[in-house]
């Protein structure tokens, strides 16, 4: 499509008629139509409004009453004098360019999201790669993103900001209203947060914007504030050559605020959002149902049915017939009539409803009538009370003067239930709002966002998802603490894992409500080659049924971890069924809900104990003596997979929650062990030590030719080091000649042991 795909009403809509029209009529006819691409430039507003419109009447009539969703591929500002195709070259760049193409996405992502319910995807024409031959001008390519080519340095762009102003923005809609055609408002809530997106239409001066929450807001621990404006100057010279309309500086604010704002100041054309973080999970109160209501045909006076758009004739009168509109006594209907015309014609029709005059309604439109050609386009809204409309309504409009085009009438039903009905703007009447939703457990609770936390379909809400189920682990819907359903484990062993990447340096925090025992744990594989080929796992974090209590829900438990990785890569969750040798912890089943992985900074509030642990790592460093080259061993602290040095046999694991040196511990279970061998220097004394956590039974043995020529067994003494409860295992002994074989295990009949950093050191020098 060309920049002006979204402009229906050029010439007279024939534009409409011979492209956009033709095209739906061609593909519907073979059967291959499965959605609508557009791009949308320079038109977000109430062009885009009436757009829509049009679309969606014209697909759902022909469609078999069914909507054809829609999709932007391309949106924001285009101007011819900008960038030069044929020979790569882009005009200088220009502040006051940047924040035209940004506003103008940000129009038609504002209008659009109006039929979210319809939109497949919404796109904005920003581009990316630095190596595009568009980026190797002398200044950059006007929707760039960046700043730079292969050859140099990349930076972005000021039209990041755009993605800055959206960032985090996730959850289910939830119900807003604008009661001024230039203010257009969306809102946002998943269970941790709610956004409020409001763009200013106008052209010039400042909007203030009373902010209403009808219902009263619940404690929030924090509100940002995050803008996007014009700082508007004189058009200077490079603006004109480049048809700039306002000219200035892009300016760009983030800032917390002290507390809930009751009212925002709003540039011209400028875009804010706002971010409510809540210390208790967000609820859905109320619902409100909105329906959009197409005219199922048009009549002129003479009762002639016409083709639409409709093109206008002096004090003519034009009836719009719909059916199927549902009753409500609490319900809004909020008629929009979208028409082209001169700007020069009179832009407020005479209107009727049912064949009463409606009077004193306004026909603003969502920003300054724009001409394109010779006539601008776009949408006004009436509000009307649903229970007054009845289910088939006749609209009427009259003009006093000819010229021009009726593109549309369509009706857009909020029905409400109970207590959302106060919400419901441009009432006759006001109602109060009397309910608040503060506290927890009133309402049903929104959705975990995925964007802050990192685990797929949290809750298990979903069949098909990422986690992989092994044993008799089931989704069920016999009990949920967050919800329909949960995951059941049968049987002991059943268990749930799934793959997650995430960054290193940085702590972590997993959650899960839970009923019965079960152990939850943060793994990878661990393979060497050398000296053999061996597999084991490395745990990051661990907690078996140690749980808390959940304030609001006796029947659930928390159950956490808060960990630390070192190394960004892929992680294994782990949840599994364990009684840990109390078969009376599974009595009541055993169930998972509401697993959450989230940053330790960007943990909410009410998720988990209300402080997070910052486990770290040790910064223990091993004496001289046993460092480097003095260390016979090696990979003494067991980290390396691709040299790791040792022999293990038997059931082992390493942990990197607990370590002494590195990131890393070895942890042998009753029955294994680790050696290493290689020659000594007959007659030298040799040292032999390793750290071993809480006193744990470990055996330090020394072969010869299958002949124990010393050892230490596990009650050896425990020397402190300082280091909480690691402690030092150590023996001295003289060497004889030969290769000799190095062994820590655990006898079959004890515990697990953890060691880290083991030696073998000549201390005859």
């Amino acid at each position: 499509p060309s920049q002006n795909a979204a402009l229906p009403h050029l010439n007279n809509f024939a534009r409409w008629r011979d492209r956009t029209k033709a095209f739906i009529d061609a593909a519907l006819e073979s059967g291959c139509l499965k959605f609508i691409s557009e791009h949308v430039y320079s038109s977000g507003g109430a062009v885009q409004d009436a757009n829509l419109d049009l679309l969606e009447t014209y697909g759902y009539i022909n469609n078999n009453q069914e909507l054809i969703p829609y999709l932007i591929t391309e949106m924001g500002a285009y101007n011819v004098a900008w960038y030069h195709g044929k020979s790569y070259d882009s005009s200088p760049p220009l502040s006051s360019r940047d924040f035209d193409i940004i506003q103008n996405a940000f129009g038609a992502l504002m209008s659009t999201l109006r039929t979210h319910d319809n939109v497949g995807k919404i796109i904005t024409f920003m581009t990316l790669d630095p190596s595009d031959l568009r980026s190797s001008d002398e200044h950059r390519y006007p929707w760039s993103l960046t700043v730079g080519d292969q050859d140099s340095d990349v930076t972005w762009s000021p039209l990041i900001s755009y993605f800055e102003l959206l960032k985090g923005i996730e959850g289910d809609f939830a119900y807003s209203y604008s009661d001024d055609a230039y203010i257009k408002v969306h809102a946002v809530a998943n269970a941790n947060k709610a956004y409020v997106l409001l763009m200013n239409f106008a052209t010039s001066g400042n909007t203030e914007v009373d902010l209403k929450f009808p219902y009263g807001m619940s404690p929030v621990s924090q509100v940002v504030e995050r803008r996007l404006y014009l700082n508007e100057k004189p058009l200077n010279s490079e603006e004109l050559l480049q048809n700039i309309v306002r000219g200035g500086d892009l300016k760009w604010k983030n800032a917390t605020l002290s507390g809930v704002p009751s009212k925002i100041t709003i540039r011209a054309q400028g875009m804010t959002v706002l971010e409510f973080k809540y210390q208790n999970p967000m609820t859905e109160l109320g619902t409100v149902q909105r329906t959009r209501h197409y005219m199922v045909r048009i009549e002129d006076a003479r009762k002639k049915q016409l083709e639409y758009p409709v093109e206008i004739e002096t004090n003519l009168k034009y009836n719009a017939y719909f059916e199927g509109i549902p009753l409500s006594s609490g319900g809004m209907a909020y008629i929009r009539i979208s028409h082209s015309r001169k700007l020069t014609r009179e832009d407020t029709p005479q209107l009727w409803i049912n064949d009463v005059r409606i009077h004193n309604y306004s026909s603003k439109m969502a920003g300054p009538k724009r001409s394109f050609s010779d006539k601008y386009f776009g949408t006004f809204v009436i509000p009307y009370p649903l229970e007054k409309l009845g289910s088939s309504p006749k609209i009427s409009l009259r003009y006093p003067d000819e010229g021009g085009w009726i593109s549309t009438v369509v009706i857009e039903v909020d029905q409400c239930r109970g207590r959302s009905c106060c919400l419901l703007g441009s009432r006759e009447s006001s109602m109060d709002c009397v309910t608040t939703t503060a506290g927890r457990g009133a309402g049903i609770m929104r959705p975990v966002p995925m964007n802050e936390q990192f685990l797929d379909n949290p809750s298990f809400e979903n069949l098909e998802s990422k986690w992989e189920y092994t044993g008799r682990a089931k989704v069920t819907t016999k009990d949920q603490y967050w919800g329909d359903r949960s995951l059941r484990f049968i049987d002991e062993g059943a268990s749930a894992k799934q793959i997650v990447f995430l960054k290193g340096d940085t702590n972590y925090r997993l959650h899960c409500y839970v009923k019965g025992s079960i152990r939850m744990s943060i793994e990878r594989s661990f393979s060497s080659n050398w000296p053999e080929v061996q597999t084991s796992k490395v745990i990051y974090g661990s907690n078996l049924a140690r749980t808390f209590d959940e304030a609001d829900n006796a029947r659930w438990k928390n159950q956490e971890i808060d960990f630390f990785l070192k190394n960004r890569g892929e992680y294994d969750i782990i949840l599994e069924r364990d009684d840990g040798g109390n078969t009376n912890l599974q009595a009541d089943g055993v169930y998972v809900d509401t697993c959450t992985l989230y940053k330790a900074d960007a943990v909410p509030p009410y998720v988990g104990s209300s402080n997070v642990a910052l486990p770290g790592f040790n910064t223990w460093t091993p004496p001289v003596r046993v460092q480097g080259d003095r260390n016979l061993f090696k990979n003494p602290s067991f980290e390396r997979e691709s040299s790791f040095g040792w022999l293990l046999d038997g059931l082992t694991e390493f942990r990197a929650d607990e370590q002494l040196e590195g990131e890393q511990s070895l942890v042998l279970y009753p029955g294994s062990l680790a050696e290493q061998r290689f020659p000594l220097v007959k007659g030298h004394t040799y040292e032999f030590r390793c750290y071993v956590f809480d006193k744990c039974p470990l055996v330090l043995e020394i072969q010869k030719s299958g002949q124990v020529l010393h050892s230490l067994d596990e009650d050896g003494s425990f020397i402190p080091i300082g280091q909480g409860s690691w402690r030092m295992k150590r023996f001295n002994f003289k060497a004889e000649s030969g290769i000799h074989v190095f062994s820590i295990y655990v006898r079959s009949i004890s515990e697990p042991c953890m060691v880290d950093y083991c030696s073998v050191s000549d201390i005859s020098r």
